[in-house]
């Protein structure tokens, strides 16, 4: 934050956008990384097109911080290791001349149906998968067969689902969050960003 606070103290002259940016950043107390990279990458933003030096030393910080934090923030998004999903082999489809044709939501409901029998640890809920089994019924008869502690329904609180999935993770057990639709996923999205970046300061 120090850095960024010197390009600030180094220009003689501050537009109104640029004096607002600086009033922004030093507004934070406790600053995430990426607040202080966003407020240098819209100060470099405002200078692009001035001609003052200090614009490609914006640009140039900017490009070290990403090097710099790309291991904390970039890497193990997702498992890195011999189980990690890209590594798993390709199993093609068989069928045979009498395979029944099936709806996708059928396909999907059988899937969770044995996944469910195969694995003690996992866990369903979220809006609407339990006593209805999901909007597109891909739960059905999942908590009827499982019972209402493995498959149950929540609240639609997006954070709370997002927070008990993280939590169930983190203690070893295998969550299926559920919400609804593209806009609950947003929210949900933002959750899971917010979790992982109180994860990471810790």
């Amino acid at each position: 934050m120090q850095e960024v606070q010197q390009f600030y103290a180094s220009l003689t002259t501050k537009s109104p956008a640029i004096a607002e940016l600086e009033k922004e950043l030093m507004q934070h107390s406790h600053p995430l990384v990426h607040e202080i990279i966003s407020n240098a990458r819209r100060l470099a933003y405002q200078l692009r097109n001035t001609g003052h030096p200090l614009y490609t030393t914006v640009q140039t910080w900017i490009g070290q911080q990403r090097k710099i934090h790309y291991q904390q923030y970039g890497q193990h998004l997702y498992s890195e290791g011999t189980d990690a999903a890209t590594r798993v082999p390709v199993v093609a489809a068989r069928f045979s001349a009498n395979s029944p044709a099936r709806n996708g939501y059928e396909v999907l409901n059988a899937f969770f149906d044995h996944a469910l029998a195969n694995y003690p640890a996992l866990y369903a809920f979220g809006e609407d998968v339990g006593q209805i089994g999901g909007v597109n019924q891909s739960f059905a008869n999942m908590q009827k067969k499982y019972g209402e502690e493995r498959v149950f329904d929540t609240g639609i609180r997006e954070w709370t689902i997002m927070g008990q999935a993280i939590g169930m993770a983190m203690r070893g057990l295998r969550p299926i969050a559920k919400s609804i639709f593209r806009l609950p996923f947003i929210w949900s999205y933002s959750a899971i960003r917010r979790f992982i970046h109180f994860a990471l300061a810790q």
